[in-house]
Parts: C-alpha cells; structure tokens; sequence
C-alpha cells in the first residue's frame, strides 16, 4: 500500500494481527524487502510494517534528495498513519 508523507508516497508492507506491531526500518540503500523473512515468522503474533524509506524500493523519490530526518519525519507519518 502507498501512504502520502510529507509530500511524496511511501510504500509499506503491513502483515499479521496483534499487539504490539513491529515497525521494521530497513538499512541505507535497502528495501522493506530485507525484512519479508523475519516478519513472515512474527506475523502470527504481531502486526508486522514495514516501510520502504524514500527514494528506495517502491516509494517515491523527492527530486531536490533526502536526509536523515526526512527518513524519520516520513517513519513517524506512517505510523501515525497505520495506528488504530
């Protein structure tokens, strides 16, 4: 799924049911991908999301670049975004 933050699109995977939900922020120059093993073993018990940051995987890459804090900035929009 896409969710819009802070002005672009960011992809996640969200899997499994329960509490609490994992929020699994992948490597510089990664992919929600790195996680697909792990989650696939937590997903019984726990919501499982995992974000792909901006400008890798499937999400949306700004033309003027990123940082750090966009990368968070953009973290903290999906979660707020996902929670019940």
């Amino acid at each position: 799924m896409k969710i819009p933050a802070n002005g672009i699109r960011i992809n996640v995977t969200d899997v499994g049911r329960g509490e609490p939900a994992l929020v699994f922020l992948h490597y510089w120059g990664g992919s929600s991908r790195t996680w697909t093993e792990v989650m696939a073993l937590l997903a019984a018990d726990h919501r499982c999301i995992a974000p792909d940051h901006r400008g890798w995987g499937q999400s949306d890459a700004p033309a003027r670049g990123h940082d750090l804090a966009d990368l968070a900035d953009d973290a903290q929009a999906v979660i707020e975004t996902l929670a019940p």
